[in-house]
């Protein structure tokens, strides 16, 4: 028996099941190698700025929606008046929109809460004072703030009451570079047909902005606006950036015309 033992601890005995072992690890070899050959997917972090991406679902139908269920704020419970007041908060607040609250409807929920003893609507109350505050300091630069309060306003036109009429025609704020949900539905359909297709010889931005419905899109806008939508990575965006078209056989012959003479003056 110790003598049984001492082989099969040295490995000259083989048991039963052995072949069927060397077998499974045989399978298990062919397995790594079929995995080994099989492309692997990467991952890459990028920044995501939060505010962009926020003010991409302000909406003027989001504000009619808070307005309606305001109106019942009395018989509403303490968690939907807080979460209503956050979603406002976080327009007029964090996003730095308080003009798209500036409502006739609104202020006067905001009244009828201002004039409620209950002590559950203090939250309300203070969210109130602050737009109305935010609304009296507008109306000293802005005299047509009131009759904008008749109307639900959307991104451009809070940025346009705050910041003057026409101010949306600077770079910051231009109608020319705001993206619609539909045109940015576009921009993914397109980015993902170009990349299913690969079309040869085509570069992806020309590509993209030749199947626009909006041929007025500036490249940077594009590339900027796929880069916000996280369509391509950060290595990617950079080299469309610093993509080209191909140089022709007159412009190559033209540039080696111009180096010895660029190397010339240099030389006097």
């Amino acid at each position: 028996m110790v003598a049984l033992m001492t082989a099969i601890t040295a490995g000259c005995v083989n048991l039963p099941g052995d072949d069927a072992g060397n077998e499974d690890d045989e399978d298990e070899e062919d397995e790594e190698e079929e995995y080994s050959d099989a492309p692997t997917v990467g991952y890459q972090e990028s920044e995501l700025n939060f505010g962009d991406f926020v003010r991409r679902f302000i909406s003027d139908k989001t504000l009619q929606i808070c307005g309606i269920l305001l109106e019942k704020f009395e018989t509403n419970s303490v968690h939907t008046n807080h979460c209503i007041v956050k979603l406002l908060h976080r327009i007029a607040v964090d996003c730095g929109m308080p003009a798209m609250l500036f409502q006739a409807s609104l202020f006067r929920i905001f009244q009828r809460a201002m004039s409620s003893p209950n002590p559950e609507h203090k939250e309300m109350r203070r969210f109130g004072r602050f737009i109305v505050q935010k609304f009296l300091e507008t109306a000293e630069t802005n005299s047509k703030v009131f009759i904008e309060m008749l109307f639900w306003k959307k991104v451009k036109d809070a940025v346009e009451i705050t910041e003057g009429y026409g101010s949306t025609s600077t770079k910051s704020y231009s109608v020319k570079n705001l993206w619609t949900e539909e045109q940015e539905d576009e921009l993914t359909r397109l980015c993902n047909e170009f990349m299913s297709t690969n079309p040869p010889g085509s570069n992806p931005v020309d590509w993209i902005m030749e199947n626009l419905i909006n041929r007025d899109r500036s490249r940077v806008s594009v590339i900027k606006k796929l880069k916000e939508l996280h369509l391509w990575s950060r290595e990617s965006v950079a080299e469309l950036k610093r993509s080209a078209r191909e140089w022709s056989q007159e412009e190559e012959d033209q540039l080696r015309e111009l180096v010895p003479e660029f190397l010339n003056a240099e030389s006097e």
